[in-house]
Formats: C-alpha cells, structure tokens, sequence
C-alpha cells in the first residue's frame, strides 16, 4: 500500500470529507448467500445518499442493515428479518444483524450500514477505508495525481488514450 505524505487538507481546498468503512462480507440468509461489500456510513452523510423510488432521501438507521431492493430479493429477506453476516477479513466475526430497510439502487447487490454500529459489529474502534471528497475543481487534478503518484490523468479524449 502506498503511503500518502500527510498535508492538511485545507491545503488542497478540500472543502467536506465524509469517512466511510468498507468490510467484505458474505450475508446469508437460510441457504441463500451472497459475497458484497458492507459498507459503514455516517449516518448523516451527505455525500453517499440513498435514494428511495419515489425520490426522496432515506435515512440511515442507527442499527441494523439497510440493503438494496435486488439484494432483498436474491437472498429473499424482508425487513425485520436477520441476516448472518460473516466478515471476511481480521478476526472474520459472524453476527446476526436485522435488515432495517431495503433501498432501490440502479446497480449492484449493496448494503449499508451506520459507521459506529459497524465498528461494533467488528469490535474495532473507529477505523477507517476512506473518505469521500469534494474538492475544489481547481485543485482536483493535482489532488488525484498527488493521492494515486500519476503523472497524469489519462482520458479518453486523449490521443494517446489506451486502455490496454
């Protein structure tokens, strides 16, 4: 893992981070299993929303699993059923967890989780994955570079683009 020089983030106009853990987990239900990422979010965040059909924002439950809509459906839970999720890093801690909702989500099989509650779920303290940013446009390319030890960033409007 690359170590990052730690600079101030004020001194690259980092104007709001919001931390956020991510676990790799295996959630079963009955004989029903899927392998995805949980992942722990503020529970105000603002930064990582989740959005219901009709629109509007859902909250983030201080306990229990928010998991999306297609997630419910491949393992057949509904909320206020448990889950058993089995962490598949550190001391792979297993625990039965109670699906507080279900959220529609245009991609992927997601769950979610409140940050404080995950950390103790995992019997860690307050451990993080990273942070989302937002940055200022002026300073997001040199931020990148600086975070990832590019020279550049290749685009696809770049002639010598190459994917390969």
């Amino acid at each position: 893992m690359k170590r990052i020089p730690v600079r101030p983030l004020s001194s690259w106009r980092v104007c709001r981070a919001e931390a956020f853990r991510a676990v790799p987990v295996r959630l079963r239900h009955g004989h029903r299993s899927k392998k995805t990422a949980l992942l722990g979010l503020a529970p105000d965040s603002d930064m990582r929303l989740m959005i219901a059909r009709d629109g509007q924002r859902v909250s983030m439950p201080p306990d229990g699993l928010m998991i999306s809509t297609a997630l419910a459906d491949t393992l057949h839970v509904t909320p206020g059923e448990k889950l058993r999720v089995e962490v598949l890093e550190g001391t792979r801690t297993t625990r039965d967890v109670v699906v507080s909702g279900t959220v529609d989500e245009l991609l992927g099989l997601s769950a979610y989780m409140n940050i404080d509650a995950l950390h103790r779920l995992l019997q860690e303290g307050s451990s993080i994955s990273g942070a989302f940013l937002q940055v200022d446009a002026e300073r997001e390319q040199p931020l990148v570079l600086n975070l990832c030890g590019c020279h550049r960033i290749p685009s696809p409007a770049d002639p010598t683009f190459n994917v390969h």
